[in-house]
């Protein structure tokens, strides 16, 4: 029986492997895939390799290991319907056509910490129905409005010489600590420690 579609393509000589190895991949001593270290400057060649394995644990299991000897940045995957395990259910199920546009449209490899927009729908659902992130007030009301704290955030302040940075960090510090319970660890490279704790107990 043919099925109408041809797409050129090679097959794993040795089957899948039952799970992720967490060994340090060696090229000299990894046997059973001797043959991608072969075709290494082929691979090297590719813009893109599509992996079209079945979708069980150790088709899975066989992607990420084909993944991280090729390289991730340049792997995509078949993506299967609903009820389907592998490409010739696709061919039973579905048809020819199907197959073509799974291949085609086959999804990049996901890389730890690197993600397309989608992946921000939520956030961005949320950041629309509810504003921007408010952290703590500075204890300045008219600066709430432009300005808030929160922790896990670099803030830098600037200025020309003389121009108060050092007298508004204390007082932001200041503020924080008397209406938040917040501590501060200070490095203060151009004020004595002495002067720091006098000026911010003028300002209490």
């Amino acid at each position: 029986m043919t099925y109408g579609v041809t797409i050129p393509c090679v097959s794993v000589p040795n089957g899948a492997p039952i799970k992720v190895s967490q060994n340090r991949i060696d090229p000299s001593e990894d046997r059973k895939f001797a043959y991608l270290w072969e075709a290494k400057d082929i691979l090297e060649k590719c813009n893109r390799v599509i992996l079209c394995v079945d979708n069980d644990s150790a088709g899975n299991a066989l992607s990420e290991e084909l993944a991280r000897r090729i390289g991730k940045a340049k792997i995509f995957n078949v993506v299967y319907p609903e009820g389907c395990k592998d490409a010739n259910d696709v061919l039973v199920k579905h048809g020819s056509e199907k197959l073509r546009e799974l291949v085609d449209e086959a999804k990049p490899c996901p890389i730890r910490g690197l993600h397309d927009a989608s992946f921000y729908n939520e956030r961005l659902t949320e950041l629309y129905e509810g504003g921007q992130f408010r952290g703590i007030s500075t204890g300045f009301e008219s600066l709430d409005r432009l300005f808030t704290l929160s922790t896990g955030m670099l803030t830098t302040i600037t200025g020309i010489p003389s121009s108060g940075k050092s007298q508004f960090c204390s007082q932001l510090m200041l503020n924080t600590a008397m209406n938040e319970n917040w501590k501060w660890c200070v490095c203060s490279f151009e004020n004595p420690v002495e002067v720091l704790i006098a000026t911010m107990s003028e300002m209490y």
